[in-house]
């Protein structure tokens, strides 16, 4: 639970206190999203629908080329960095 929280109180501060999200007046426990956010989630999912798994990034893996923790991508079953992965297709193409 620990681990839960300190990864997700600043992104839920920024949401209460931009007024993304609020408490729902009717039902107990329940919060609703804001109109904006909505439509802007649904413009992401449907842009997400159209990326292939190479276009996306990672931020919670180490590379598997430099063990460094940054940016990867998922490629051939791997993460890997933009740097190794460069330095992977310079290596195929030598």
């Amino acid at each position: 639970m620990h681990k839960v929280t300190t990864t997700y109180d600043g992104l839920l501060e920024g949401l209460l206190g931009s007024g993304m999200v609020s408490k729902s007046p009717g039902e107990e426990g329940t919060w609703v999203l804001a109109e904006p956010a909505q439509h802007r989630l649904d413009l992401l999912v449907a842009r997400q629908d159209r990326l292939s798994a190479e276009e996306l990034v990672y931020l919670d893996h180490r590379c598997a080329g430099c063990g460094d923790r940054r940016l990867t991508r998922f490629i051939d079953g791997a993460y890997l960095c933009d740097r190794c992965r460069a330095e992977g297709a310079r290596a195929v193409e030598a």
